[in-house]
């Protein structure tokens, strides 16, 4: 391979090196806006446990995540990926990556992510213009999540 071939295949993965670093830092970007001020302020002691004025609180944590929230977020923040055949993968690494972050920073006793289902629930019966103007899941993303 002559030279010029070999400095244009290093400025090829230089650039892919940089887009990944982007969309790491968008992914980043996305998870830090969802923890909040409060979750960055609490204290906890030498044992782990989370303390309130100075005080332990020992009453067990239990995390209700609206998981449909989280792949869409996931979805639309990080920029499209995709497996060697072309199958989007941009939410599944963006909710199980946020999970992952729950998981570890907070250690919940509990946890639970739960999911829209699928077809009219009862408030479409209650309210007949529920989720009227909302638009259709994106092909792309309807791919990503399991019937």
């Amino acid at each position: 391979m002559d030279e010029e071939k070999k400095a244009e295949t290093r400025q090829e993965i230089k650039e892919e090196l940089r887009q990944e670093e982007l969309k790491q830092e968008e992914l980043k970007q996305a998870i830090g806006d969802e923890r909040g001020e409060e979750a960055r302020e609490k204290q906890k002691d030498e044992t782990g446990q989370e303390q309130k004025d100075g005080k332990t609180q020992d009453r067990p944590k239990l995390y209700l995540i609206d998981g449909n929230s989280y792949i869409y977020r996931a979805f639309y923040a990080i920029p499209h990926l995709s497996t060697s055949k072309g199958t989007p993968t941009s939410a599944i690494y963006g909710f199980v990556t946020m999970l992952l972050r729950v998981i570890k920073e907070d250690q919940p006793n509990y946890l639970a992510v739960a999911f829209d289902a699928k077809g009219p629930t009862f408030r479409h019966e209650s309210f007949s213009v529920y989720k009227c103007n909302r638009p259709q899941m994106p092909d792309d993303l309807v791919v990503q999540i399991p019937s």
